[in-house]
């Protein structure tokens, strides 16, 4: 069945190659980065439903995106593989749904790794020159009246193909008009050899973990790594002569080394930070303006040809920015994230979005898979999570800004799950305070009958002893005020106080003290009495005072037993 699609298919490239010319085919490749912007203009006579044109395999195999607009009014038109023909086995044949009414297309195409560094090894302090190979013509498989083909650069031609039908200009060549050019020309292969100051690095690997809160704010954390692709030093690097070059503010001492990289984001972001395996890097700038916000970030050195970093960006952003609800379903909701690096003007090898769901996030649908190498589904656990919260990985290759691959994930989702999570903490401490109360007022300890008479007659015993303490302090109250009637009566009741007669061993065992503390009371009592009759004895005085101070002193003692 799919050799039959063919053959019809290639039987209807070879009808409307008949029906089809191209009036005018300029091709202009702008090498100004280190990703090559190729756009093609052709100018169509005789135009059919659809228009095929190819690359070679080698070109195809490079190209990062590609889009085809209509000439006139700038609309974009679908494009597709389809099977090549023999007559250009050795490419890939692209095929353009026009319509009949399309005068003009351009197609523009991004190609990665298309520029080669030459020399591959230089000095610290020399330029960086790469050189850049294609083909003059433009593989089609109708008959062009006319080609061109013009390369721009971004520094001086160091040196470049010799043709009949060239312009040299001072930012580039151009190559031809070639006339009259038969279907299925290949043309001749052309070169061009210039010095380039431009950023010469790839993307090894970058992977975006955004974790979506529905608590106001999501979490995205890029982890990078980047390579130097540019020409290697033939040298070890001078740490001082950079430094002293950088210091003078003369000629740039490393032409070649890329010393930071921009990074746009969104103006509404928050929380910036960008570190490496040792830590924090304080050599970033971060600004906000009236449309984005602008981090440039320093490496901890400069990279040079072969040489590596990896770091780390993180930033919050509000999780309206990302995620929008459906119109038509409350529950229903999408996120939305391009997969390309943050980073301008970068290539990479590997770009991965690693989406973390909330908990309860149901019916996870991946809108664009088809677009992306792979899809993973993993379950990631985080602080009080149950049964974990859902995960998506997306992963695609060779991605640049240009290829405007936007990761679209739909998920189900109830509000009153998102209240799951705090519930289960009002829980969880209500019974940590609940276990911290129980364990304090209880005493978990197993002891014997014996030992719980004994703390319980030392209880009874200590409030014995108690209530003959405030006796005692009643009484010596009475004497300093010199009531002595009253102070022999309370005397009478003090010698009467279950305390002289205990049951419990506690008190018993301080029965000496206790009548010791009530002789050194009726003995302040009698001093008292005499000192009433003779206050102007300065001895009786004395003694009245000396009485009071021993038999207080006797009852602390009491009292610090107690």
């Amino acid at each position: 069945m799919r050799g039959s699609f063919a053959v019809i298919l290639l039987l209807s490239i070879a009808a409307s190659a008949a029906a089809i010319t191209n009036e005018q085919i300029e091709k202009k490749v702008d090498l100004s980065s280190h990703i090559a912007e190729v756009t093609v203009d052709v100018s169509i006579a005789d135009g059919e439903s659809e228009y095929v044109f190819f690359l070679p395999k080698s070109v195809a195999d490079r190209v990062a995106a590609m889009k085809v607009v209509d000439g006139k009014d700038e609309g974009e038109l679908s494009v597709k593989k389809v099977a090549s023909p023999a007559e250009a086995k050795d490419a890939v044949a692209f095929s353009v749904a026009t319509g009949s009414s399309v005068e003009s297309i351009s197609i523009t195409y991004y190609l990665f790794q298309a520029q080669r560094p030459f020399p591959a090894e230089i000095g610290q302090e020399h330029p960086h020159s790469v050189v850049y190979s294609d083909s003059s013509l433009f593989l089609s498989p109708y008959a062009s009246v006319s080609q061109s083909l013009s390369i721009v650069t971004p520094g001086a031609v160091i040196s470049k193909t010799e043709m009949d039908d060239m312009q040299s200009r001072e930012d580039g060549v151009e190559y031809g008009p070639f006339e009259d050019v038969e279907a299925f020309a290949e043309g001749t292969q052309v070169s061009i050899h210039f010095e380039t100051n431009s950023p010469f690095f790839n993307v090894t690997s970058v992977v975006k973990d955004i974790e979506i809160s529905f608590w106001g704010s999501s979490n995205i954390v890029e982890d990078y790594e980047i390579r130097h692709n540019g020409a290697k030093l033939n040298h070890g690097f001078d740490r001082l002569s950079y430094q002293r070059g950088m210091s003078m503010q003369q000629a740039d001492p490393a032409p070649s080394a890329i010393r930071s990289f921009n990074m746009p984001l969104p103006k509404t972001v928050s929380d910036v930070y960008y570190r490496d395996t040792i830590g924090n890097i304080s050599t970033s700038r971060f600004n906000v303006g009236s449309n984005e916000a602008l981090l440039e970030f320093i490496p901890r050195f400069p990279l040079f040809g072969g040489w590596k970093t990896e770091f780390t960006v993180g930033y919050t952003l509000p999780t309206s920015d990302m995620v929008f609800v459906s119109s038509k379903d409350a529950s229903l909701y999408s996120v939305r994230i391009p997969i390309s690096t943050s980073i301008k003007n970068a290539y990479a090898e590997s770009a991965s979005v690693r989406l973390v769901l909330p908990e309860g996030a149901t019916n996870i649908k991946v809108v664009n898979s088809d677009k992306f190498d792979m899809v993973e589904s993993e379950i990631r656990y985080t602080y009080v999570d149950t049964v974990g919260r859902p995960v998506r990985v997306i992963t695609k290759k060779n991605v640049i800004d240009e290829s405007n691959d936007v990761v679209e994930v739909q998920f189900n989702f109830s509000a009153g799950t998102m209240y799951y999570e705090p519930f289960q903490l009002v829980i969880l401490f209500f019974c940590l305070f609940a276990t911290s109360m129980f364990y304090v007022r209880f005493s978990l300890r197993i002891e014997g009958q014996q030992a719980a008479e004994e703390r319980v007659s030392a209880e009874e015993g200590a409030a014995e002893l108690n209530i003959f303490v405030e006796a005692v302090k009643a009484v010596l109250s009475s004497i300093e005020k010199l009531d002595l009637e009253k102070a022999k009566k309370k005397i009478e009741s003090l010698k009467k106080l279950d305390a002289f007669n205990s049951k419990f061993s506690y008190v018993k065992s301080k029965e000496a003290t206790l009548r010791g503390i009530a002789q050194k009371v009726e003995d302040a009592w009698k001093s008292g009495e005499k000192f009433s009759k003779k206050k102007n004895d300065k001895n009786a005085a004395n003694s009245f005072k000396a009485a009071r101070f021993s038999a207080s002193n006797m009852l602390a003692q009491i009292e610090e037993a107690l």
